[in-house]
């Protein structure tokens, strides 16, 4: 029995709420403060000794609401430990808080601060060593911390981060950091982005700082335009720069589809990977003119010269 921890009533003023180790401290809300008003403190905090005072572990906001309260803090008192083991105490305290990537990455930075992140850390952060997340995450690791916010909004993917440390590597990365601060990028068209234009400077011996000068990329950054159109046309630019004969290709056939389509009911479609053929004729038809008329302009369509050319190839 002895052994069994303390429990104490301490004044906030007793206990230092400032601890690293509270890595996803959040301030009450009113509910919570009325909540612990009308019924109590119903769950103790966890403190460490230090000196004078008292470092709190876990349960900074029951500690905050006591301390506005004006009331003193239901403690419970654990034996002195280091950084690591009082981020441990605290990720098992708050088990069960759902796992943002931004909690994940505000947890990790902490233990990576303090000789990097151990076994238990990563599975209480769900993330079974050896696997590919682990990878990902190590990496990321690597990375600025100014990338952590980005990740945090979802504004890139946390795949992306063996592409972005390859790039740390070779100090090119910070160019790229704007076009993450406030735009955000789908998982699929943040891997293509770093990767196109990666490749596109590699390509060229170019700095990555060069091939977005050329390219003209801020001056989209910085336009009034909506983030959606930023993100839509900056790909688009570096698809351009990265694959040009592909891009010619897809453009003379998109002009020649909308050439058939003109002053007609027909709409006509091509796959832009090529990897197939196929035209698709769709029309919406809503009566039985309508369907006269599709008829006959797809006759038409049919006898077209532009078909001619049809189908074309990557490799012409």
């Amino acid at each position: 029995m002895n052994n069994l921890p303390s429990l104490l009533h301490l004044s906030p003023a007793e206990i230092d709420p400032t601890d690293p180790c509270l890595f996803w401290a959040r301030e009450p809300d009113r509910i919570f403060i009325q909540n612990i008003k009308d019924l109590g403190q119903l769950n103790p905090v966890l403190v460490m000794p230090a000196g004078q005072r008292w470092i709190l572990i876990s349960g900074y906001r029951r500690y905050m609401a006591q301390k506005a309260l004006n009331q003193a803090v239901l403690a419970l008192e654990i034996p002195e430990a280091g950084p690591e083991h009082r981020g441990l105490l605290y990720l098992s305290s708050n088990f069960t808080r759902n796992l943002t990537v931004g909690r994940v990455i505000s947890a990790l930075r902490f233990f990576a601060d303090h000789h990097g992140p151990g076994p238990e850390s990563w599975l209480l952060l769900g993330i079974d060593p050896g696997t590919r997340l682990h990878s990902l995450w190590t990496a990321w690791l690597s990375l600025p911390r100014s990338w952590d916010q980005p990740l945090s909004r979802g504004n890139i993917c946390l795949e992306c981060a063996e592409l972005l440390l390859a790039l740390e590597e070779k100090n090119d990365l910070e160019p790229l950091f704007p076009f993450f601060q406030d735009l955000g990028w789908s998982k699929n068209n943040s891997l293509n982005f770093i990767t196109w234009i990666s490749e596109q400077a590699s390509n060229n011996g170019q700095s990555l700082r060069t091939t977005i000068d050329r390219l003209s990329l801020d001056q989209i950054l910085q336009s009034n335009q909506s983030p959606a159109d930023k993100t839509k046309k900056i790909l688009k630019k570096v698809f351009e720069a990265r694959y040009p004969v592909f891009s010619r290709l897809k453009n003379r056939t998109r002009q020649s589809l909308r050439q058939l389509e003109q002053r007609s009911l027909w709409q006509v479609r091509h796959r832009d990977d090529f990897e197939s053929t196929d035209l698709i004729f769709s029309a919406r038809i809503r009566n039985q003119q309508d369907l006269h008329r599709a008829l006959g302009e797809l006759q038409e369509i049919s006898s077209s010269s532009i078909l001619d050319q049809w189908p074309v190839s990557i490799h012409e």
